[in-house]
């Protein structure tokens, strides 16, 4: 479904981290020197770092069985992308885009995390979908747009103009990460020897 985009403001939620440190309190009241030393200062040894896995090692069965499932569904996502409709001028249309577009979402939502190893594609697939969702939401607000004849030029015309383009930025930077995500799949199935 080719569409012509013009950028489209997306926004960024950004969540800020506090970090608290407690004091000890002082007793007072007593001139005598402590009974006991005040207990020595012990530093807590740093975690060692995380152990890398080995590319070429040969992938398990429980890891085969991830990317077969991702592989699918990936391709799923993409034919159904495919398979929408070519003109998207009624609400009806706009609606069953919208619902194709939540398949990558409901995908999602029903597979596990995998591996460490396998880690940077499912990190890839979620922003995929998270992509796709927002389409989907665009899509369906610019369906109920539809819904009432507006003005050329209009204040009205003008938010369906921006939601359509939503929907079109996002789909485009979905299947780019989708496509990032399944050359990804491809490279780790190559360095385990499993093609």
């Amino acid at each position: 479904m080719m569409i012509a985009t013009r950028p489209a403001a997306i926004l960024l939620l950004a969540c800020a981290m506090t970090a608290c440190s407690g004091s000890g309190s002082t007793s007072g009241g007593s001139a005598s020197p402590p009974a006991t030393s005040p207990p020595a200062h012990t530093v807590t040894p740093a975690a060692p770092p995380a152990t890398s896995v080995d590319p070429k090692r040969p992938l398990s069965d429980t890891e085969i069985l991830w990317l077969t499932h991702f592989d699918r569904t990936s391709k799923q996502v993409t034919d159904q992308l495919s398979a929408g409709p070519r003109s998207i001028d009624t609400p009806a249309k706009m609606h069953q885009v919208a619902e194709g577009l939540r398949l990558c979402g409901r995908a999602l939502a029903a597979t596990t995390k995998p591996t460490q190893r396998l880690m940077p594609v499912y990190d890839l697939f979620a922003t995929a979908c998270q992509h796709f969702d927002r389409s989907a939401t665009c899509a369906d607000t610019a369906a109920e747009l539809m819904k009432t004849p507006v003005g050329a030029g209009s204040a009205e015309d003008r938010k369906l103009s921006e939601t359509i383009d939503c929907h079109s930025a996002e789909v485009t930077q979905g299947s780019t990460v989708l496509s990032d995500a399944q050359s990804r799949s491809y490279d780790i199935r190559s360095a385990a020897g499993d093609l």
